[in-house]
């Protein structure tokens, strides 16, 4: 449950706990009263009945003076008075007016659940009449307590329903900005440290929001200069790649080459003389060295396509890609591949990002992939550019995610550039798919509106 819930939950518990409260202090005061009204009623009933007992034996006509006892009590809201004869049967009755209002009964049962009737036996004297009964009838009392009890509900109920609007609106308000910090958070927790909260609310909230703001634009530097800092290290990373190529080229290739030609002239030389007893044998180990020392300058020659960075700045990112797809195709002439590479580039650095995804991607699928068909493609989007490579190999186990020194190369020379790169399954059926986002600045994004865009090759 949210924070705002929690809190207006609460203040409803704390606002119905007060309200049952008030509710049963009602009823109690409302009982209360109507017993002491009743109690004061029958005293001043029975006071009354008593007198005109005393003087009843002073009358000449005692049993209309009985009567006339009994017709005092007229329009009594709280008593009525029953002149009876010896036998029960009613000789004179008082009339009770009927309360105002209908009081519910059950309320009435609730308020006043029951009162006892009072006798008082009139002296013997020579007359039929035995009694005056006072009957309490709390009808009209309960009838004044129960307008009163719906005023003071109705009083509850309206500062109940007052209190938790007005608690409601000013917990929304004040919370307001809790909803607008914990999207800022799942911002910053997504890679954007832009967002920037206003300073308003409570004094802790906007405490808080400052610190938030702080926070972020200490972020946003320290990301622009962990950008900086991938950014050199890729190109220092090239740099070593271009010199550890240029180191084979010029101090391995020669002596390889030096090594080739060395054996072909022993096998000239043994061929002339005639090497002697042993001479078969030499051959056999000249043309060995040979075919070693041929073996050896085509994996340097392959280690060199792999290396050189200077294929870029001499052929463009789209030519470099196809001779990459060359070296892989005449390898494995079984699979396909298909390519829809722009002829545009977007900058020394970022199309060395993403050449290096594409080789590593590709490489990757061709070693244990075992594909038919891989397919390349880089799609310019507005501020960013995708890359995409994608086979119909065997695919990976989403439990066990791929990694490799390769792979964490790739991430990190997207990360450099504040890019992204999953690697998932193929979304159109068996095998994987290489994802990379990267942004595009101002200068590449303009070269690429204006570069032409090249066809689909399969």
């Amino acid at each position: 449950m949210s924070l705002r819930g929690r809190l207006v939950g609460a203040i409803t518990l704390v606002l119905v706990g007060a309200l049952l409260a008030g509710s049963v202090l009602t009823y109690l005061h409302a009982q209360r009263k109507v017993e002491i009204e009743m109690a004061a009623a029958m005293e001043v009933a029975r006071n009354t009945v008593q007198r005109r007992m005393e003087e009843l034996t002073r009358s000449f006509r005692p049993q209309i003076h009985l009567e006339e006892t009994v017709t005092i009590f007229d329009g009594d809201r709280h008593v009525q008075a029953t002149l009876v004869d010896r036998d029960g049967g009613v000789v004179a009755q008082s009339r009770v007016p009927p309360p105002e209002n209908r009081v519910p009964d059950w309320f009435l049962a609730a308020v006043a659940p029951s009162f006892e009737t009072e006798r008082i036996d009139v002296p013997s004297i020579p007359m039929p009449v035995g009694a005056i009964l006072l009957v309490p009838d709390p009808r009209s009392e309960v009838d004044e307590v129960w307008a009163d009890v719906q005023i003071t509900l109705t009083v509850l109920a309206s500062f109940f329903i007052a209190s938790f609007g007005f608690v409601s609106v000013i917990i929304s308000r004040s919370l307001k900005p809790i909803g607008a910090l914990a999207e800022a958070y799942r911002r910053i927790g997504a890679g954007d440290y832009s967002t920037r909260l206003p300073q308003t609310g409570s004094p802790e909230l906007a405490g808080l929001c400052q610190g938030y703001n702080e926070m972020a634009e200490r972020l946003g530097d320290m990301a622009g200069k962990n950008r900086q800092l991938a950014e050199q290290l890729v190109r220092l990373q090239d740099e070593e790649r271009a010199e550890l190529a240029r180191d084979l080229h010029d101090e391995v290739g020669p002596f390889l080459f030096a090594v080739d030609v060395d054996s072909a002239a022993i096998a000239v030389i043994v061929k002339e003389t005639g090497g002697g007893p042993r001479g078969g044998d030499i051959a056999a180990k000249a043309a060995s060295i040979k075919a070693a020392a041929s073996h050896a300058r085509l994996h340097v020659r392959g280690i060199l396509g792999q290396l050189r960075p200077g294929v870029l700045g001499s052929l463009g990112l789209a030519a470099a890609v196809r001779e990459i797809v060359d070296f892989h195709r005449s390898r494995r002439p079984d699979v396909a591949f298909a390519l829809d590479v722009p002829e545009a580039s977007y900058g020394e650095v970022l199309d060395g990002v993403i050449l290096a995804v594409i080789r590593e991607a590709l490489s990757n699928a061709i070693k244990h992939a075992e594909p038919r068909k891989i397919e390349v493609s880089i799609v310019p989007m507005g501020q960013e550019a995708a890359v995409v490579v994608v086979d119909d190999g065997r695919g990976f186990d989403p439990k066990d995610r791929p990694t490799g020194y390769g792979l964490i190369g790739m991430r990190e020379r997207v990360a450099a550039l504040g890019g992204m790169l999953a690697i998932e399954r193929n979304p159109a059926g068996r095998g994987t798919a290489v994802n990379a986002i990267v942004p595009l600045s101002g200068n590449n994004r303009s070269a690429l509106a204006e570069a032409p865009v090249g066809g689909k090759e399969t």
